[in-house]
């Protein structure tokens, strides 16, 4: 876990940087006290429950449970790693960091990958507009419509039609087919172990993240061979299931105009940005999921679906609003007439009208009721293929974490179908009894708690936060050795340094660990609301005797296995000093449980 970037790098930074002002780029503060408040940007809410404390410097949502410091902020929202989150802070107060502080070389797979990436995409793109090969390619897209400058602003490019063309050319840049192969610029033959490259003959859409930063690509192809769009593999920088194509290019737009227009393929969206709809995203030839949502709902307050005006478009639109229903984000349908797809349509008739089109879209639930029912028999028929319809409809409604609102979709539900609101509840119920059982058993074991001695340890880190006082006990009396838990142990030596060197709050801790996974746990014991103790120091006593008497009673079990060895193996010598060395062992372990039932009062546990 070694850290990449010095710590008076980090500090320089995070003292220059103020979290209010870095907040408020994306949430609208009030004054509320001694610090600030508004809504939470990363969960969707109408009572602000998101907390700025600008003493401290950390932020903390009470409605979600997500806090940390400016690092953190800058790292949820914009899906920065630490080390490109304090390289944007670094640049916004205009400090200059050691390129040795963040080159790629040093930052690992991710960053070989991006760069790899962005190699491929301007090949591609150079491919497409620069080289005679290219032009068939080049031809055919401007007879979609597409201009030569949004074929550059897109990045859009050909694969040629060869074997091994890419592999080539990564060679000569030094990319081995390992590492092409990872970011899935190659396959692998299923005969031999013998890579080629993965698209052959086709256009090229790089996939942007919100960062601008090339993690995968689309491709469509020219010849008729099937899959007529064939996306990168998953890899560590992409999954179709959570990416949103031209993301980057609509990230500001989404932001002023609060709402998203979600559309199906390539062309869509890139056309939609053509004609002016820069607030236009597209998914990548999978179901909208509840991850997708969940990018949206950082930018906007609601979304409208574009989808192809045919039965498969309409129902990937009707299945895509459960994803929008469980994460409570406004959705909307909008319907294309007369059988065009959005890039038809915009080119046919204009942006006017699209912009009509959407304002006219049909809230999604009301859109979903119509077509269960529409798809349904007639209401002379047996009434189980309506019931059926309406399961499906009700399935949606049990989603809604809020209760107002499924109140109200199983109203208008009653008020359109003419069955009774309390036949319609009650089957509403016997849903989600069905999808909370299907949920506990999904998470039964994925829920479980984490073992005694790390629950301890993180209590341990707790107090240290929000007692300082606490650590010179911390540092006095308790052996790095005894902890089970290698994050914990890690983040209570640096809790403990920084004590030594001054002062320790939950900013500076935050601001000493750089590690993806260290940083989760700290950022969890920054949100953790406060623990109201009487004697902070006897309650962190209590925690490190429990922590001494576990690495005791661990003790013993390995010399009850020397015992149960030794005795097997007729060695009595070594079988007396085995039995006396548990024995000791138990003896001080049940004296550390002693001492602990005798001196615990009642705390708050976190």
């Amino acid at each position: 876990m070694a850290r990449l970037i010095s710590d008076d790098i980090v500090d320089r930074v995070r003292q220059a940087t103020d979290i209010v002002s870095i907040v408020r780029e994306t949430v609208q503060l009030k004054k509320a006290g001694a610090g600030m408040t508004g809504l939470c940007p990363f969960h969707r809410e109408k009572t602000p429950s998101f907390h700025v404390n600008p003493e401290k410097q950390i932020f903390k949502c009470f409605g979600c449970g997500v806090g940390g410091d400016v690092f953190t902020f800058v790292m949820k929202t914009d899906g920065l790693g630490f080390g490109e989150a304090l390289r944007h802070l670094a640049e916004r107060a205009n400090i200059q960091l050691p390129h040795r502080e963040y080159d790629p070389a040093e930052k690992g797979e991710k960053a070989r990958l991006y760069e790899v990436n962005a190699w491929a995409a301007e090949s591609f793109h150079r491919c497409l507009v620069e080289r005679p090969i290219g032009k068939a390619a080049l031809d055919y897209l401007l007879g979609r419509g597409l201009t030569l400058d949004t074929l550059k602003l897109f990045r859009i490019g050909y694969a040629p039609d060869s074997w091994d063309a890419l592999a080539k050319g990564g060679a000569r840049k030094g990319y081995d087919e390992e590492v092409l192969t990872r970011a899935g610029l190659l396959s692998v033959s299923d005969q031999s172990d013998r890579r080629y490259d993965r698209f052959r003959n086709r256009i090229i859409f790089p996939i942007y993240d919100a960062q601008d930063r090339v993690i995968g690509f689309g491709a469509r192809c020219l010849d008729g061979s099937e899959p007529k769009y064939l996306n990168s593999p998953e890899t560590p920088l992409f999954s179709k299931g959570r990416t949103l194509y031209a993301i980057d290019r609509a990230r500001t737009a989404l932001r002023e105009e609060r709402k998203a227009i979600i559309v199906e393929g390539y062309m869509d969206a890139v056309m939609a940005h053509q004609h002016g709809a820069r607030h236009v995203v597209g998914v990548l030839g999978t179901a909208l999921s509840r991850d997708h949502v969940r990018v949206l709902r950082r930018f906007v307050d609601e979304a409208i679906l574009l989808f192809d005006a045919d039965n498969a478009g309409q129902s990937a639109a009707s299945r895509s609003i459960d994803a929008f229903a469980s994460e409570e984000l406004a959705v909307r349908v909008a319907v294309i007439p007369d059988g065009l797809d959005p890039d038809e349509f915009l080119q046919q008739r204009g942006i006017e009208s699209f912009d009509a089109l959407i304002a006219a879209a049909e809230d999604g639930m009301t859109f979903k009721l119509k077509r269960a029912m529409a798809d349904a028999p007639s209401a002379t028929a047996p009434g189980a293929p309506v019931a059926r319809a309406l399961d499906d409809v009700l399935a949606t409604v049990a989603q809604m974490p809020n209760p107002v609102a499924r109140a109200q979709e199983v109203r208008k539900a009653a008020a359109a179908t003419g069955l009774s609101e309390r036949a319609l509840s009650e089957r509403l119920d016997v849903l989600r009894a069905q999808q909370e059982r299907t949920r506990l058993r999904a998470t039964a074991v994925s829920d479980e708690a984490p073992p005694p001695g790390r629950r301890a340890e993180t209590e341990l880190l707790l107090v240290m936060l929000q007692y300082p006082e606490t650590v010179s006990m911390v540092r006095d009396h308790l052996r790095p050795d005894l902890l089970e838990d290698p994050s914990a142990r890690l983040l209570i030596e640096r809790a403990c340094a920084l004590s030594e060197a001054g002062s320790i709050g939950p900013a500076d801790l935050l601001a000493r660990t750089q590690e993806e996974e260290l940083r989760a746990v700290a950022e969890a014991l920054v949100a953790h609301p406060p623990v109201a103790v009487e004697h902070p120091a006897r309650w962190c006593r209590e925690i490190l005797n429990g922590i001494e008497a576990r690495a005791l009673e661990r003790r013993s079990r390995e010399m009850q296995r020397v015992v149960a060895t030794t005795t097997t193996q007729g060695a009595p010598a070594d079988l007396d000093g085995a039995l006396h060395a548990r024995l000791a062992s138990l003896r001080e372990a049940q004296r550390k449980r002693g001492t602990l039932e005798r001196k615990k009062e009642p705390v708050t546990q976190p």
